[in-house]
């Protein structure tokens, strides 16, 4: 009688935890397969992350969660539900340190907008609305881009020195983007553009942005070997001395 008491006993108390790991309909609990749901579906990520032990989670997963009108925008949303203690790793990816907390995600998985406490239905409707506003404005700023990276590729190209050193110029710039993409552009051609030609690369030297200075530095440093002595800290005419004098350099047939 004991021996066949004990594992019922012991499934039962494990029943609460595996309803918690199965997501509820239209939830998810697979991250990355979000993600790459997202980049299809064109919708947002949403993060909700949350714990057994909280007890404004599950208030909000019985009551907020459940009412029609939020229902209907979060059909625009691909969904997440994420204890932290299941995934403490995510969890710390993005700094949760309060329960329950809702992170709205790009496909690329690039944080838009968060809340965290408990809200009832009509505030977390108003942040939904406020934070698919946010997505569709940076949906349309990558919209923008996929025009704006082909004309960059397209100067990279051009006859034209000017036309040249100014799409390495915008090149630099997207390195330090908030957006990944405008990096991951970026980091493709930058470095074949500085193999191809590094005296395009010379006037960025003197960019206002101390970072751009660095990284142009670097890019030249490495294409041209250890003899490039350049102090992206230096005054503007000790640059410019420099950049003068590898113009120069460059521009003697080999």
């Amino acid at each position: 009688m004991k021996t066949a008491f004990y594992p019922f006993l012991c499934a039962l108390l494990l029943l609460p935890e595996r309803l918690f790991a199965e997501p509820e309909a239209g939830w998810s609990n697979d991250y990355d397969k979000s993600l790459k749901s997202a980049l299809q579906s064109r919708h947002p990520v949403l993060l909700d992350f949350s714990a057994t032990w909280c007890g404004p989670c599950q208030m909000m997963a019985r009551t907020t969660l459940k009412d029609k009108d939020v229902g209907q925008k979060l059909a625009s949303f691909q969904k997440v539900k994420v204890d932290i203690d299941a995934n403490a790793a995510l969890a710390e990816h993005f700094g949760i340190h309060a329960v329950p907390t809702f992170v709205v995600v790009n496909p690329d998985g690039e944080e838009l907008v968060r809340t965290t406490g408990a809200m009832d239905a009509a505030a977390f409707g108003e942040w939904l609305n406020s934070a698919l506003s946010t997505a569709a404005m940076a949906a349309a700023r990558r919209d923008s881009f996929d025009k704006e990276k082909m004309a960059v590729a397209s100067d990279l190209t051009e006859a034209s020195p000017d036309t040249r050193g100014r799409a390495v110029e915008l090149l630099l710039e997207y390195s330090f983007r908030k957006e990944k993409y405008y990096r991951d552009f970026a980091e493709a051609h930058l470095k074949s553009a500085v193999r191809a030609n590094p005296g395009l690369f010379l006037d960025a030297l003197n960019h206002e942005k101390l970072a751009v200075r660095i990284l142009a530095s670097n890019l030249l440093r490495e294409r041209l070997g250890a003899e490039f002595d350049f102090d992206p800290w230096a005054g503007a005419a000790a640059r410019t001395a420099i950049i003068d004098k590898w113009k120069t350099r460059l521009a003697k047939p080999h």
